[in-house]
């Protein structure tokens, strides 16, 4: 079993998550204090440190990287530019995980990694202060949030990482040796944190300050409501293959979602301090940045064309005009020139503008126009975090896992498909699908298949790696496409440990090779 003291890499955690190199875009608001005597001194020092830490939580992982990465990793989004990493960690065959110090978009290893650990040492701090009996005006409260935080950072890094440090208040870094954990560990240890969170929550009333969660002045009902909504989704998002998300505990999630938000999660961005915008403003800004990826929204072409592009070898695909009845693709008309006009979430743009000697393969005709107020505004507004009808997505997963009631999954499915679709309701007689065979090729439609597009369409650039952990679990990357981040090589060189990687055909934690590359079952 691997130990090693974590004081010396904590050392480094706020040098590093502020100081990443590679192509970020991100402005940056340093709430970290170096000084921890003068940072808990009074009570107020402490009670922003917390309220403080779920800005670091939401900043390491609401962002380029990895959002923009995974994204693209998941055949969501697709450009070849090497902002954020896509062209190294998209392009085809996939290549491993450049894990050294000199890769220039280590930043998608280390940012979240750093920062979510820094998350977690604000809120240590905190806890400690509270336990040795440091008295503020608002002490549940502080407990209640710095756990709430600890215990989803502890999740994100298991999501995310195949290995962590647990690391919480009762650790003294001067005389603890601690260990590294596999994630399903870690993820256990941030499940038990996040109960207590909610637990203090359910317990106690309060109201969170609106700085603390830009926009929203949660009660500690609806703090708990939200807590509750995150665990359900970390369950999910963690598992790594068709496998692992069959033994999800779905009936607790399903109690979890029953007990969690009932409206979006909306948080209000500034363009110089939140900014959640790579995925949404990159995508809306100009022709030259993202495109939504085929493998998202194909499945929904009336013509051969999807098909033939899926029967074309990788490196000979390019874009094409899809033949969509889904409204939020195309409306269904031509303006003067011929050209589609816009769906409700989606454009046709024309040809892509992204180098052809980068791989054709990256090309789309379509952009997403889902938020345009964002665009105007400059990355600043509404940012739509969790989607209530994400839940109900997840919900009707968990009932075709468990065998429940599919006329429940065929009215959440039509609430969208024919709503905001447009396409021909889903009906019992489609059928549940076979969750372990519906990958590799275009079938037949079923709920199964219906339910997946409607979810990847609906709920697109939302929460962060939504996409990338669906088709992971799904058992839908391309094959040696990497299923999670090694520990970052900065890390493992303070402390004095093998770097190591993942992803790349054939190699160690990647995506294996199917019978068929094709992704996505026929849904118009």
């Amino acid at each position: 079993m691997i130990k090693k003291i974590m004081k010396q890499s904590l050392s480094i955690l706020v040098v590093l998550a502020l100081g990443l190199s590679g192509c970020q875009d991100l402005a940056t608001q340093n709430f970290n204090n170096p000084d921890e005597e003068r940072a808990l001194a009074q009570p107020t020092d402490v009670e922003n440190l917390i309220a403080a830490s779920y800005y670091t939580w939401f900043i390491g992982l609401f962002n380029g990287y990895p959002m923009e990465s995974h994204s693209t990793m998941a055949d969501y989004l697709s450009y070849s530019w090497g902002n954020f990493g896509v062209r190294d960690l998209s392009s085809e065959p996939r290549k491993g995980i450049d894990n050294t110090t000199s890769w220039n978009y280590r930043a998608f290893v280390e940012t979240p990694w750093f920062r979510l650990y820094s998350a977690i040492s604000s809120t240590n701090d905190g806890l400690k202060a509270l336990n040795d009996g440091l008295e503020i005006e608002e002490a549940v409260r502080a407990r209640a949030f710095a756990k709430f935080v600890q215990g989803s950072s502890h999740a994100m890094l298991a999501v995310l990482h195949d290995q962590a440090f647990i690391f919480d208040e009762t650790v003294d870094l001067e005389t603890t040796t601690l260990e590294l954990s596999p994630s399903q560990d870690v993820f256990a240890a941030g499940k038990a944190q996040l109960e207590e969170a909610i637990s203090l929550m359910d317990a106690n009333s309060f109201t969170l300050e609106e700085s603390w969660i830009p926009g929203n002045t949660f009660t500690n009902v609806e703090l708990a409501q939200l807590a509750r909504t995150l665990l359900a989704k970390f369950m999910v998002m963690q598992a790594r293959t068709p496998a692992e998300r069959a033994l999800v505990d779905w009936n607790t999630v399903m109690n979890l979602l029953s007990n969690g938000i009932t409206s979006d999660f909306v948080m209000q961005d500034t363009e110089t301090e939140w900014w959640h915008s790579n995925q949404w403003y990159h995508f809306n800004v100009n022709t030259t940045w993202g495109r939504v990826d085929y493998k998202l929204i194909g499945s929904s072409d009336r013509s051969s064309g999807y098909q033939d592009w899926l029967n074309t070898p990788v490196a000979d695909r390019d874009d094409f005009e899809m033949d969509t009845a889904d409204l939020r693709i195309w409306d269904q008309t031509r303006d003067a020139d011929g050209k589609q006009n816009d769906g409700l979430y989606i454009h046709n743009n024309g040809d892509s503008r992204h180098p052809a000697s980068r791989g054709t393969y990256h090309h789309s005709q379509y952009m997403a126009i889902r938020w345009p107020d964002y665009r105007d505004n400059n990355g600043s507004g509404a940012m739509y975090i969790i989607l209530a009808k994400e839940l109900d997505f997840l919900r009707a997963e968990a009932l075709l896992h468990t065998g429940g009631d599919l006329q429940e999954v065929v009215d959440i499915i039509n609430s969208t498909r024919v709503t905001n679709g447009g396409l021909p309701p889903a009906e019992l007689t489609d059928g549940p699908g076979t969750i372990a065979d519906e990958r590799d090729a275009l079938k037949p439609a079923s709920l199964w298949a219906m339910l997946k597009y409607e979810k990847g369409i609906e709920t697109f650039g939302t929460f962060v790696s939504n996409g990338f952990t669906d088709r992971r679990g799904w058992g839908e990357l391309v094959s040696g496409t990497p299923i999670h981040s090694p520990i970052p090589a900065a890390e493992m060189e303070v402390l004095q440990l093998q770097v190591y990687t993942f992803g790349g055909v054939g190699g160690d934690g990647a995506a294996p090779k199917r019978s068929s590359e094709k992704v996505g079952t026929q849904v118009h």
